[in-house]
């Protein structure tokens, strides 16, 4: 039996180093844990690839055509990162329980989430490349092209992440924020202009 009372606000707080990193480790348990997701996107992702490259594999090399085709790729990648969007709200849970106990603060939580999306990211622009590049005709022009389009394929993606991380942290109902989720990425898609032929 203890009769002294703790007080919880004389326990110092965290650092926000500390924060971040307890919760990029929990992130990645909960990944490993339910591997299912991973590789559900996984090859959604490349079956999508496979599928769009050996269609318009042969299509004529001219830079517009070129540019539409791989546009329209990643386009349907980034509507296809919704999915990230429901185990976010899951932990979304979590989340109001904790920052409301006082456990961390949100900027910790958006950074840890975010970096724990980088290995998926990259894992799936290295296969999504490696798939347009064995099959799309004339698509080499050199190890700096290879470079300049991983890294585009990577911040579309990583953008779209990051707008449904927003998009759970700040809206509660489940069904809203998919609907929310899908309009924002559209609405990016729409507003890229590449689809527009040229005049």
């Amino acid at each position: 039996h203890v009769d002294a009372a703790v007080d919880l606000h004389a326990v110092p707080p965290s650092s926000w180093y500390h924060q971040a990193r307890t919760l990029m480790r929990r992130d990645l348990l909960n990944q490993l844990r339910d591997p299912r997701l991973f590789w559900g996107r996984l090859l959604t992702y490349a079956a999508l690839c496979l599928f769009l490259s050996l269609l318009f594999g042969n299509i004529d090399a001219l830079r517009p055509g070129r540019i539409t085709f791989h546009y329209f790729i990643a386009a349907t990648l980034v509507a296809f990162s919704v999915t990230r969007l429901l185990p976010l709200m899951e932990e979304r849970v979590i989340y109001s329980q904790e920052t409301a106990n006082h456990a961390y603060s949100p900027l910790p939580y958006t950074v840890a989430l975010s970096l724990t999306s980088l290995p998926f990211l990259v894992i799936l622009v290295v296969v999504c490349t490696a798939i347009q590049y064995s099959i799309v005709v004339d698509l080499w022009q050199g190890w700096y092209n290879l470079f300049f389009f991983m890294t585009a394929y990577f911040v579309t993606l990583y953008c779209a992440e990051s707008a449904l991380l927003f998009i759970s942290v700040i809206i509660t109902n489940v069904n809203l924020a998919v609907i929310v989720g899908i309009a924002t990425l559209s609405l990016g898609v729409v507003m890229c202009g590449f689809a527009i032929l040229p005049s």
